[in-house]
């Protein structure tokens, strides 16, 4: 870091980050430098936001920033080079109290930002807002549970928790459907799933399968209805018996009339 620090004068770096094919190197001035971390040159002209640069992160092709206004920028490092996101505002939800300590890009490049109170932000392009993905008051088990599909919590989570994370489940499979992420939302899906299965809620088990098999699209997620269908119910097994007889009766028929 003292080489860094040496090129682009003392204190000046203050966000680095990079992988095999792209080295991110963000300033107080506002200023943004990215290498070839093996040949050493230049990949962009130097790009500059005019706020000092406080978090960086690069995934593949992408690179994001956040600066001390506080804002997002997202460029794709691609061929041409464009840019994504550009001076979108954190203010609504950053503060002295609710600083950031983590920013990712995802794998179909959505940036996420997370919160030092636990919530965690993701900006939706098509919605042009951000998305509440994660927060503290959801239930903490549900993730180890959705594991091994079975139920290490001696006693459920209290009533305003569980509705709670029921709701972010719901608004997760709402935003990668909204982004067309089709595995994402199948993943999001089985998991409310077997979050409701786990905690023996019937009603709410039969709204989500009953969504599905009475669906008008042939497709759900990226994927054929009546096999979506069925491999939910794997998924509710014997946990929830009787709710899993009565969806796999109508799965028969249903498959009997195509």
């Amino acid at each position: 870091s003292s080489g860094i620090n040496a090129e682009y004068g003392e204190g000046g770096v203050t966000a680095l980050s990079g992988n095999e094919s792209m080295v991110a190197v963000g300033c107080d001035d506002g200023s943004i430098y990215t290498f070839h971390p093996k040949s050493g040159r230049l990949i962009l002209p130097i790009l500059n936001t005019g706020h000092a640069i406080t978090h960086s992160c690069v995934t593949g092709k992408r690179l994001a920033v956040v600066t001390n206004r506080p804002s997002l920028y997202l460029w794709n490092v691609g061929d041409p080079p464009k840019c994504d996101i550009k001076d979108e505002s954190l203010g609504s939800f950053v503060s002295t109290k609710r600083h950031i300590v983590s920013l990712t890009i995802t794998s179909e490049g959505e940036v996420r930002i997370g919160l030092s109170d636990s919530t965690q932000y993701q900006y939706s392009r098509d919605l042009g807002c951000w998305a509440v993905i994660g927060h503290t008051h959801l239930d903490g088990s549900w993730g180890r549970e959705l594991n091994d599909g079975k139920s290490t919590t001696k006693q459920p989570p209290p009533k305003r928790t569980y509705l709670q994370t029921v709701q972010q489940l719901h608004q997760r499979i709402r935003v990668a459907e909204l982004g067309g992420r089709g595995s994402e939302g199948k993943q999001w899906l089985t998991s409310l799933v077997r979050y409701l299965s786990l905690n023996k809620d019937e009603e709410r088990l039969r709204e989500v399968l009953q969504g599905v098999i009475s669906s008008s699209k042939s497709l759900i997620h990226g994927e054929e209805r009546l096999e979506l269908m069925g491999s939910l119910l794997k998924v509710v097994g014997s946990t929830c018996q009787r709710v899993y007889s009565e969806f796999k009766q109508q799965l028969d028929w249903a498959s009997s009339r195509e």
